[in-house]
């Protein structure tokens, strides 16, 4: 008797109905995402590459005559060309900190470990708003950047690093460096450690 409570107690009762699936649940999030986000950007889609008109109907023939004009415009093209380098630097300043800094959060203790993580995290932990503020404090002609670089003489006057690139960029280094460091330290933690060995003999 005891062994049939048991049983019955691990076997899930339907009520004589059919288990619902669990993909199922997500159908009405998969729906709302089509409503409100995929179908609207189609339509943007069709319009882009429609030559319609004032007296025209919307998608009443083809043209690729607007993205002509926009990547032959001197602006647009300056602007493509800032976002790229802007991207690429933040990309490779961002690997080239999070990369050693995912290697010594795998390889140091445990205490370490927990140390480096939740500083690795402390950037999710504000919302944006409170993120930009700080960095306008930090990188502002009285913040403590400017402030250090004037006491030690090494300038005369506040760098302008403000509503620039240089600002942009450390910005995005600051806010993608989390999204980098811990898949990256998820890959490294499965390296095997006798590669790290021998490229410490070999004077890597």
């Amino acid at each position: 008797m005891t062994l049939l409570k048991s049983l019955g107690s691990r076997v899930p009762f339907h009520g004589g109905t059919t288990a619902i699936h669990p993909g199922f649940l997500v159908l009405p999030a998969i729906a709302l995402l089509l409503i409100v986000y995929v179908f609207p950007l189609l339509q943007l889609l069709r319009l882009s590459v429609s030559d319609a008109g004032p007296g025209t109907l919307p998608g009443s023939g083809f043209t690729l005559s607007e993205y002509v004009a926009f990547f032959a415009d001197p602006t647009s093209q300056r602007v493509i060309w800032r976002s790229v380098w802007v991207a690429l630097l933040t990309t490779v300043i961002t690997l080239l900190i999070a990369f050693p800094y995912a290697t010594s959060m795998v390889r140091c203790g445990p205490v370490m470990r927990r140390i480096l993580v939740c500083v690795a995290l402390l950037p999710m932990t504000t919302s944006g708003v409170v993120r930009a503020y700080g960095m306008i404090m930090i990188l502002g002609a009285n913040g403590p950047i400017n402030q250090t670089l004037m006491g030690i003489n090494l300038i005369s006057e506040p760098l302008r690093i403000l509503y620039g690139p240089a600002a942009l960029i450390i910005g995005n280094v600051y806010f993608c460096l989390p999204f980098v460091i811990l898949p990256l330290a998820a890959g490294v933690s499965k390296l095997d450690q006798r590669l790290f060995d021998a490229s410490k003999t070999l004077g890597a």
